[in-house]
């Protein structure tokens, strides 16, 4: 089964290739595209809307990515917003909004969209919780990063930052705090429609 990953990002394509490497029958192909963004906190909406800019090839398996980020202090904000609050206030911005506050904790929720050969949207949402925002920004290259919110995420119960655990302690830390990842959930759901 040919699935074609629509996303600018590179670094979320190399994850999506990570989760689907061991799955032969998914040939995971990546369209590079720079889709016009609609402003809603409605994640379902946003996520057809960016499918619906994609056209449709019978007989094929498109997906597309949405992450929001939400920091508890401050009701959830940014949401979906996250890309613009990182270009315009950056992540020192962001940590600069949670001066004096003790609730630094934070969590992702990725979402998905896929469009299957019948034209069918399927949609999917994994969540990270166990997360903290640093008081001060981690430094590496952005080639180590696929957001530059990983400069500021640290676990909540350690002082390691997210991005430096190992794939074992990321794994332990996921299943610790029941955490679900929405590539992980598509995957498993064509491997049962592929059988």
């Amino acid at each position: 089964m040919n699935l074609s990953f629509y996303t600018s990002n590179t670094k979320k394509y190399t994850y999506a290739q990570s989760v689907f490497s061991s799955y032969a029958d998914i040939n995971l192909v990546h369209k590079s595209f720079d889709f016009k963004e609609l402003q809603t906190e409605d994640t379902r909406e946003n996520l057809l809307f960016k499918l619906n800019q994609i056209p449709h090839v019978d007989y094929s398996y498109v997906f597309i990515e949405d992450s929001s980020f939400h920091i508890d202090a401050l009701n959830g904000f940014p949401s979906l917003y996250t890309k613009y609050i990182l270009s315009s206030l950056g992540v020192q911005g962001i940590i600069n909004l949670l001066a004096g506050k003790d609730n630094r904790e934070c969590y992702f929720t990725n979402h998905l969209a896929l469009r299957t050969k019948n034209n069918e949207v399927v949609f999917f949402s994994g969540t990270t919780r166990g997360l903290s925002i640093s008081h001060t920004p981690l430094m590496c290259s952005k080639e180590e990063i696929w957001s530059d919110l990983w400069q500021i995420l640290k676990v909540t119960d350690g002082e390691q930052f997210y991005n430096q655990l190992t794939e074992a302690h990321k794994h332990l830390f996921n299943q610790q705090n029941n955490n679900t990842d929405a590539f992980q959930l598509l995957r498993d759901h064509l491997s049962e429609i592929a059988l």
